[in-house]
């Protein structure tokens, strides 16, 4: 019984001192990880005139951390719309996005409409934002697109044991 109670003891000092050195390891991790989190916004409207017809996005880079990999999904585009490699802190780029002038976004009532953001921190973390999207009717029957009040809302990844412990080293 005394073995017992003994090993007992010796596990748990294992545990407190392994605690006591993994606590301010863990919280500097997850301080770096916040710091690296690029702070996106977007939204996305539609344009057209003599030139064409089409979307544009407009998206700002409100954080002090580069965003890497983007990729922007649009309704009525087979894949992404428009990709990047990077988007340094503080850019606001504007993109237009070019569709035929028969798309049916812009010829048909089309519900549920979303455009998508995703895009990685700098430790590869995957960050989504979404954005419904309305149509309003035109005079000459076609339909606009945009935003309207609608803001984008971003899905961060949860800090998980393992991705601290994979980050250990990094940071």
């Amino acid at each position: 019984m005394e073995v017992i109670l003994a090993l007992l003891a010796l596990i748990v000092a294992i545990v407190g001192i392994w605690i006591g050195w993994w606590a301010p390891k863990a919280a500097r991790i997850r301080e770096a990880l916040r710091e690296a989190e690029p702070l996106l916004y977007f939204t996305v409207g539609s344009y057209g005139g003599p030139g064409g017809y089409g979307f544009g996005i407009n998206l700002q880079n409100r954080g002090t951390a580069s965003a890497h990999n983007l990729a922007v999904y649009l309704p009525d585009i087979q894949g992404p719309a428009w990709q990047a490699p990077q988007l340094a802190a503080g850019a606001t780029p504007y993109i237009p996005v070019p569709l035929p002038a028969n798309a049916p976004v812009r010829t048909q009532q089309i519900e549920g409409l979303t455009a998508r953001l995703v895009y990685h921190d700098r430790f590869g973390r995957e960050f989504s934002s979404t954005l419904p999207l309305v149509q309003q009717r035109r005079d000459d029957g076609f339909y606009n697109v945009g935003a309207g009040a609608n803001q984008p809302t971003i899905l961060r990844p949860t800090i998980r044991f393992r991705d601290l412990w994979r980050l250990r080293k990094i940071v």
